[in-house]
């Protein structure tokens, strides 16, 4: 299993910043465009995301 906490990944055609990791597998991620929407999601829903580059992150 990827770490994932505070890398920005690929979802849904946008950027998101793993912002928690829960032990139960769950991951809250929030858009890095727009703060105010904040998902959570499984891990199986970002495992195969892609991981933004730290350089290449807005």
């Amino acid at each position: 299993m990827r770490k994932l906490e505070n890398k920005v990944v690929l979802y849904k055609n946008e950027q998101y910043k793993v912002i928690k990791e829960f032990s139960d597998g769950f991951y809250m991620i929030q858009n890095v465009q727009h703060a105010i929407y904040i998902e959570l999601v499984l891990y199986k829903d970002i495992a195969s995301c892609t991981i933004v580059p730290e350089d290449f992150a807005e």
